[in-house]
């Protein structure tokens, strides 16, 4: 289904989304037949815009006519407009309009015209409408485009608006309904959620029962002028939401103003027709970025969007949660900044269901859609900066109640470090992985939790390379992010249908027959990745992946367990990294730590290590003695909440002979390799971090935060 919002241009008549999927109508095949527009003086139109069509391209109608054509006389049956002499023939009592205005459109098939502009045409003519010396002065005055179509009948023609919907619901081939206020009983309310309601703009009229005893509710949906994809949306939300309760939907047509104040009476909310019209006129199929500056922020729901989306890219924003809270029917507005949630704003239980509209919609996902889970995306451009956004929409607590948690991941192309100097790993973990990502062949793995920045390591390890004298791909699930001269392919391993799955390991084996220099696999979940990377990175491919283990001894046994043979293993692992994120103090308001705060025991300082820390300090620092800071309890301007930023803490290790023999010997290799590397010095992630702490960088409660410290429980 296509997205219901997105943002740009004037939608052509060919890029009508109503029409294009419509099934045909079937014709009538009895009845006396219609007239329909002359057939000799659209025959010479038609030679008159073939003369002058150029090959390929769209086709234009010529501004001029032939002086045959000029001077012809129109005879015959004529279709005429409301109001004047009415002289053309009486619609069949078999034959409804929307049948009639399918079959008049056949009859222009032979001009070429875009689907949309040829049934809307019929349209006209069908509800007499227009004249046939009309049409053709409209069709050559507009080139066949559909709001140019609209703007000539409002004028020279005169047509109201009411008339142009009307013929435009019938184009869609949808019945009509006349919907009046007075006469509207609010015992109707039951039969449609009040939010599903003001999403897709329509109400119940009328209700029965059908022949086999089941009820069958009658809906009336706003049907605007211009193309809108939210019409046909509301056909199918109406009809699974009457599947859900047992009933039948029939959905008609019906004025937009009329089913308007309606639901501004009786559903309540505040239907906003601006912001609607806006959402119908900002629809783009051939725009893939979307500017947000184009919402109208006179509308309140539009500068709701505006102000979450652009103060989240200001603020360097990771995700952003639209959380419904069922107290108050309020919806929380939450950041998650530097690992940690903040609850930014709270927007009124009148625009809640609303905003989450929006955004379900302006990230391709359908806003009608209340049961389950969706999966979005697309990419925005905030104050001009392209920001890649992955978003996903759950239903909360009864699906009947239809509150909706939105979550937007969002990847900011303008602030994505460029490479893995910019990190803020120590200088020696910096020094190894720069040598890692220099191999010309073999496997580095990462390892960490969710959210620890491993793809990001990754993808800077990719933008320090000669993209330019090297074939690198990437094989994601998702694309988190696109880096030039890197080919991308996205998997997608948790499809439901099986022919639409996509894995790591069938993609792997393609691409293996593609002469890649560097490939980056996302992640290894199952032996058959394993395998097949294991295989790749042994024969001449640089092979960079992550996958989940506690630490950097853990990950050769993690691919053992794969399935993975160790003397495999111990051959093509050139290193791995276990790594963290943690929160950079601000250099602004920082103070000095009281030693009652907390120990640099608990935080891991231990007599073993404490003078081999205080030398790196000292090496990679210049610091003498350390400085311990903590976290301003108020903060500054330049920070939040006493942080700025955060900085990776990595355990790294480059495999050495030895280590490679330990590994290659399952027996015990995972205990004995962890006691290698701790001999050689290497520190693990909570020692990176203490470091870190030492030269004032971060604090001791952010390790904890992180990394927990162990404590005897107290319930006193």
């Amino acid at each position: 289904m296509r997205n219901p919002l997105t943002f740009g241009g004037r939608l052509r008549g060919d890029e009508d989304p109503e029409l294009e999927d419509a099934p045909p109508a079937v014709p009538s095949l009895s009845g006396p037949s219609v007239p329909g527009p002359d057939e000799s003086i659209f025959a010479d139109l038609l030679h008159s815009r073939a003369a002058t069509q150029p090959t390929g391209g769209e086709v234009q109608i010529p501004d001029t006519r032939t002086e045959e054509l000029r001077d012809r006389k129109r005879s015959g049956s004529i279709f005429s407009l409301p109001g004047r002499e009415n002289d053309s023939l009486p619609i069949p009592a078999n034959e409804s309009l929307v049948d009639r205005a399918q079959r008049l459109s056949r009859s222009l098939d032979s001009l070429g015209l875009p689907i949309s502009v040829r049934t809307y045409v019929g349209a006209l003519l069908a509800h007499n409408v227009i004249r046939q010396q009309d049409l053709e002065k409209m069709l050559v005055a507009t080139g066949g485009d559909l709001l140019q179509i609209y703007d000539h009948l409002r004028d020279p023609l005169k047509i109201p608006e009411s008339v142009l919907i009307r013929c435009r619901a019938t184009s869609m081939r949808m019945e009509w309904v006349d919907v009046n206020i007075s006469s509207w009983s609010p015992k109707l309310v039951q039969y449609l959620d009040p939010s599903l309601a003001l999403a897709q703009r329509a109400v119940p009229v009328s209700t029965h029962q059908s022949s086999a005893e089941t009820l069958v509710v009658t809906y009336a949906v706003a049907v605007p002028l211009e193309p809108s994809p939210r019409v046909r949306s509301a056909r199918s939300a109406l009809d699974d939401f009457a599947r859900i309760n047992d009933w039948e939907a029939v959905v008609l047509a019906a004025d937009p103003s009329r089913v308007d104040s309606i639901l501004n009476a009786h559903f309540n909310g505040v239907v906003d027709v601006a912001a609607l019209k806006a959402e119908e006129l900002l629809y783009d199929q051939g725009t893939p970025v979307r500017d947000i500056s184009q919402l109208d922020l006179a509308n309140p729901v539009f500068r709701v969007v505006h102000s979450i989306l652009t103060n989240a890219v200001r603020n360097a924003v990771s995700d952003v949660h639209l959380q419904p809270e069922h107290e108050d029917d309020t919806l929380q507005v939450r950041y998650r900044l530097d690992g940690r949630m903040y609850t930014s704003m709270t927007v009124p239980a009148e625009l809640r269901d609303r905003v989450v509209a929006v955004m379900i919609g302006m990230f391709g996902m359908d806003a009608s859609e209340r049961r389950g889970h969706q999966d979005g995306g697309s990419t925005v451009l905030v104050d001009g900066l392209p920001v890649e956004v992955r978003a996903n929409a759950m239903t909360v607590g009864d699906s009947h109640d239809g509150r909706r948690k939105v979550t937007l991941r969002l990847l900011a192309a303008g602030v994505q470090h460029e490479t893995i100097a910019d990190l803020g790993f120590a200088p020696d973990s910096l020094r190894a992985l720069q040598w890692l990502f220099a191999r010309p062949s073999g496997a580095f793995v990462v390892s960490g939790a969710t959210g620890s920045g491993k793809s990001s390591t990754l993808h800077s390890g990719l933008r320090s390379m000669d993209r330019r004298s090297m074939n690198v791909v990437s094989i994601e699930d998702p694309i988190e992010r696109r880096i030039p001269g890197v080919t991308h392919f996205a998997v997608n391993e948790r499809a439901v249908n099986e022919r639409a799955r996509v894995t790591f390991a069938s993609t792997l084996r393609s691409v293996l027959r593609a002469d890649p220099d560097v490939i980056l696999v996302g992640e290894i979940r199952d032996p058959d990745t394993a395998k097949t990377a294991c295989d790749a990175a042994s024969t001449g491919h640089l092979v960079l992946t992550t996958v989940h283990a506690n630490d950097a001894a853990s990950v050769p046994a993690r691919l053992a367990a794969l399935g993975v043979p160790a003397d495999v293993v111990a051959s093509t692992l050139r290193g791995a990294m276990s790594q963290a994120l943690v929160r950079r103090l601000c250099t602004h308001c920082r103070v000095t730590a009281e030693h009652s705060h907390r120990s640099l025991r608990d935080a891991g300082l231990t007599d073993d290590n404490q003078a081999r820390l205080l030398g790196q300090l000292k090496e990679f620092y210049g610091l003498d003695e350390p400085t311990v800071f903590e976290a301003s309890s108020t903060g500054c301007g330049e920070c939040t909440a006493g942080y700025s930023g955060r900085m990776a803490v990595a355990e790294v290790v480059v495999f050495t002979r030895a280590q490679r023999e330990i590994i290659s010997n399952e027996a015990g290799a995972e205990h004995r390799l962890r006691r290698d590397i701790r001999g050689r010095g290497v520190r693990t992630m909570r020692e990176d971090g203490l470091l870190r702490v030492l030269a004032g960088l971060t604090s001791v409660s952010e390790l904890e935060r992180v990394f927990g410290f162990d404590a005897d429980f107290d319930d006193d």
